[in-house]
């Protein structure tokens, strides 16, 4: 059996936790920081949805037996995802979403060094420890969305754009900077135009996931197999 194809018991309409799970332990980088980089070191008291789901992890990629009980993750969300809370049914694009915020907000760096050196915001700049955003370019950025066109269009023709998106970008790192900053998140822009004067206003957000809409097929084929039924009667077969 191939290494990380671990089951996960279902505990009750938890499926929606089990897929999400499943997806993040078989994306490389993401498994990879929990299996050999994540330290609870330094970690807050309030981080327990990071160890859990790195102990989790582990389990998937060195689990023998074919499936595990996520009795104890599942606990976990209970306590720290309110929303979650019970055996009720949710969607796992949403709990999706709401765990990498969590995770995000315990694996701060910032909050982390703070930890560290609690009266050093200077030495936490200078620390290695503290990921420098400032390498952000244009070619970096190409990647932020502009209602479907591709960035790297929209920066060559709005260079003032792409400066307030850089600045805004390295703003956001400054109150949540963490591995899953590092592996999820992008940057979209938004622009609002009024209608009556033609005035624009445009707002730069980080994300974490994108909600795409699925086309809609307006004819839908049915293939029925009819299979005879022969059924004993008085008067014979029916």
């Amino acid at each position: 059996r191939r290494m990380g194809a671990v089951g996960l018991f279902n505990l009750g309409n938890t499926c929606f936790i089990n897929c999400t799970v499943q997806g993040l332990a078989n994306t490389p980088l993401f498994r990879d920081y929990f299996l050999y980089s994540f330290s609870s070191e330094n970690l807050g008291p309030n981080c327990k949805m990071a160890i859990s789901l790195a102990s989790l992890i582990k389990d998937i990629w060195g689990q023998k037996s074919p499936a595990l009980r996520p009795t104890n993750f599942k606990k976990v969300v209970n306590q720290t995802m309110p929303a979650f809370v019970g055996f009720e049914q949710h969607d796992a694009q949403e709990f999706l979403s709401c765990l990498l915020d969590r995770l995000s907000e315990e694996l701060d760096r910032n909050k982390r060094m703070q930890r560290l050196m609690p009266d050093g915001d200077a030495d936490m700049e200078k620390s290695p420890n503290n990921i420098d955003h400032s390498h952000i370019d244009s070619q970096s950025m190409s990647t932020i969305m502009h209602h479907g066109e591709d960035f790297s269009t929209t920066v060559a023709r709005h260079d003032k754009d792409h400066k307030t998106a850089e600045k805004e970008w390295k703003a956001q790192f400054k109150t949540c900077d963490s591995i899953i900053d590092d592996l999820f998140c992008g940057q979209i822009r938004h622009t609002i135009t009024c209608l009556t004067c033609h005035s624009s206003t445009k707002k730069f957000e980080k994300f974490n996931n994108l909600s795409l809409p699925l086309p809609i097929t307006e004819d839908i084929f049915l293939f029925i197999n009819l299979i005879p039924y022969a059924h004993q009667t008085d008067e014979g077969m029916l």
